[in-house]
């Protein structure tokens, strides 16, 4: 970890300043993963330092039970690769999937056809208005 910090100050990637009174602060976690070659020694080592938490939101009740209980993981044997990285995130704290419900969604106004009430609903979700609209306010 001492090697890191001292990677970031020698960079200038990071810059130490107060934090503003409106603002509030955000947790950090270092991940740290080795990977071992034959003989048991330490090959690679990686650390990695990450805000804590990032939020998934996810409209999917058996998608979030799925990455957080492990005793599930038995029933469900022919998933993407994609749901396993998505998992081992979820147990390493890195993220957190939570519910939302469909109605909320605001991605799916950039993957699906919507009623024109439910686009104008997600696009104000997402702050985006039309130049008319911000004129007129």
């Amino acid at each position: 970890m001492d090697v890191e910090i001292a990677a970031i100050g020698k960079n200038n990637t990071w810059e130490l300043m107060d934090l503003p009174k409106v603002q509030r602060s955000i947790g950090v976690k270092w991940i740290y993963k080795t990977k071992l070659n034959e003989s048991g020694e330490v090959d690679k080592s990686k650390a990695l330092l990450t805000a804590r938490t990032n939020l998934i939101y996810c409209d999917n009740v058996s998608a979030i039970k799925l990455s957080t209980n492990s005793v599930l993981h038995g029933w469900s044997k022919h998933i993407d690769v994609k749901f396993h990285f998505l998992r081992s995130l979820t147990k390493e704290k890195v993220i957190d999937i939570v519910y939302c419900r469909s109605e909320d969604q605001a991605a799916d106004i950039f993957t699906k056809s919507l009623k024109l009430a439910t686009f104008r609903k997600l696009r104000k979700l997402l702050g985006v208005c039309t130049l008319k609209e911000s004129n007129d306010e």
